[in-house]
């Protein structure tokens, strides 16, 4: 019962190290080290909200590509109150 407690624990801390990662790199725009967060065959997908339509970005190529253009993309000011965040959806299988 312990046993299964440590691992679980540190899988917990895994993920929460893991999402350190993906926020450093991203906020530093540094494509390459946020396309590394991603498993080689992983895929970034974004809902089709209002009048912004679904984006879909797949390969480590294009996911460092997306990383690069968004961190020289200007950064809209919100200024009616919204709101932003990401939802994340981590799938992992015990290894």
């Amino acid at each position: 019962m312990l046993e299964e407690r440590l691992v679980r624990a540190e899988a917990m801390l895994d993920i929460i190290a893991l999402e350190a990662r993906h926020a450093r790199a991203w906020g530093s725009g540094d494509g390459n080290a946020w396309a590394g967060v991603f498993t080689k065959d992983g895929i970034f997908e974004i809902a089709a909200v209002g009048d912004r339509p679904a984006l879909r970005v797949e390969s480590r190529d294009q996911l460092s590509a997306f990383c690069l253009e968004a961190a020289r993309a200007p950064n809209p000011s919100i200024s009616d109150g919204s709101v932003s965040f990401f939802k994340y959806q981590v799938s992992c299988t015990p290894g």
